[in-house]
């Protein structure tokens, strides 16, 4: 299985993943990382220190409408996947994907977004978050679609607001997503990701479990 990952800005998750004790056992699946912020350093650790292909754009510099900019970085991106032989791609950018790239990779890209979806997609949804005064925050990762954070979902995290308010560090849930990132990957690997009805199924994976916040005492029981 051959993985490529999209990165916007600083590609913060990507490093935090290639600096995780388990990449050793992925790195030989890795073929691609692709930025839309190719002039900065910021992912000169990666290159030096993986063998692995660093190819990417300056969004900015682009000319025309943000819908251009975002169809011409699709463009590219399905070029370098096709090149790349590249099986599934791994989204932490910011910009939205259109065109026959996500026609070629139906249910193969797959973005991590900090909110519980269908709430508050798009950007700035943290900040949207405490803006309303969600009692529950977290992260979702899902398959990309035509629409903006409407794709099948994989896998949902939640936490308590209040773990974010105590120190509003963004990385307290943005950090989450790379435990999230190592399951999928071992699902798809063993093939137990599929798709009915436009919704996942994990194969041999349980839903059953209820969390509560705060929790039940006493055992929950009367």
């Amino acid at each position: 299985m051959n993985i490529a990952f999209y990165v916007s800005g600083k590609g913060t998750r990507l490093k935090k993943i290639f600096r995780d004790n388990r990449f050793t056992t992925i790195k030989k699946h890795v073929k691609l990382v692709f930025t839309d912020n190719f002039l900065n350093d910021d992912l000169s650790e990666i290159k030096n220190n993986n063998q692995v292909e660093i190819k990417g754009i300056q969004y900015e510099n682009i000319e025309g409408t943000i819908r251009f900019k975002n169809h011409y970085l699709s463009e590219i991106l399905l070029e370098k996947f096709n090149n790349s032989k590249i099986d599934y791609c791994f989204c932490f950018g910011d910009h939205i994907l259109t065109s026959e790239l996500l026609d070629h990779y139906k249910y193969k890209i797959i973005n991590f977004h900090p909110s519980l979806l269908p709430m508050f997609p798009g950007r700035r949804s943290i900040d949207k978050a405490v803006e309303n005064n969600s009692f529950l925050m977290g992260n979702t990762a899902h398959f990309i679609d035509e629409g903006i954070d409407t794709g099948p979902i994989i896998m949902q995290n939640v936490i308590h607001s209040s773990i974010f308010e105590k120190n509003k560090d963004y990385d307290e849930i943005l950090d989450i997503q790379i435990d999230m990132f190592y399951q999928i990957f071992d699902w798809l690997n063993e093939d137990r990701i599929q798709i009915k009805n436009n919704k996942c199924v994990i194969k041999n994976s349980s839903f059953e479990k209820a969390v509560f916040y705060p929790r039940i005492e006493n055992g929950g029981k009367r």
